[in-house]
């Protein structure tokens, strides 16, 4: 991870933009508003006889997209950047994301950063857990790449044990690990590997000046131990 703080200053403004509301989202109170996977829109807006699940917000149109493929969340807490989602099954979340950033910071583009854009939650558990939206965010690629470690094992659970039906996915530690650059998953099959996965991204999210909420009492390593063996 860079020496600086969370979100890096070499990063450009759209890219920090939406690194910090994720990062703030992670440690809301009273509950973590990190979002990153819904099994419908209509969960969302309270259409399906519910009440609206995510308050403060609303959803609006990209572009000619239709909704049930891609749409943006807009925080009403004006501080708090839009968010890009996008369905699961879709390939060009790229151009699709491209587009977002054009649209909503005018004069910017992706290749400004050489970083990949990739899922919050990964497109694959989203399939076979029913997921119909997952949250987009521009990646540091060694971390995108590190992350598939754990992804294939989330996979591989659901194969194993059956998808985790969820309305809603929320964003842990591990995901905002791969947000911000973190690498380092040898070891993953074991207990001790597992603990060392752990303590190391503590350390490296207390080197990169992240949120004393996450540093300090609020995460404990033993859940991110537990989180590592059963998220799927």
């Amino acid at each position: 991870m860079p020496d600086d703080a969370l979100p890096f200053s070499s990063w450009p403004t759209w890219m920090k933009d939406q690194h910090r509301t994720f990062m703030e989202q992670l440690v809301d109170q009273p509950a973590n508003s990190a979002w990153i996977g819904v099994a419908s829109v209509d969960n969302i807006l309270g259409r399906n006889g519910t009440r609206t699940l995510r308050r403060d917000g609303q959803v609006a149109l990209l572009g000619d997209d239709p909704e049930n493929e891609v749409f943006v969340w807009k925080p009403e807490k004006t501080s708090w950047a839009p968010e890009l989602w996008i369905s699961p099954t879709r390939r060009d979340y790229r151009s699709v994301y491209a587009r977002f950033i054009e649209g909503y910071w005018p004069g910017s583009n992706i290749d400004d950063a050489p970083h990949h854009v990739d899922h919050l939650f990964p497109k694959e558990p989203a399939v076979l857990g029913g997921l119909s939206h997952v949250r987009l965010l521009a990646i540091p690629k060694r971390s995108n790449v590190s992350a598939g470690t754990f992804e294939k094992q989330m996979t591989a659970k659901n194969h194993s044990q059956g998808p985790r039906t969820k309305q809603t996915r929320m964003a842990t530690l591990y995901s905002l690990a791969k947000a911000m650059g973190y690498v380092g998953y040898a070891g993953l099959k074991t207990l001790e590997g597992r603990r060392r996965i752990a303590a190391a991204l503590m350390q490296a999210l207390r080197e990169a000046g992240a949120p004393k909420e996450i540093v300090e009492s609020r995460y404990d390593e033993a859940l991110l131990v537990e989180v590592l063996d059963c998220l799927r």
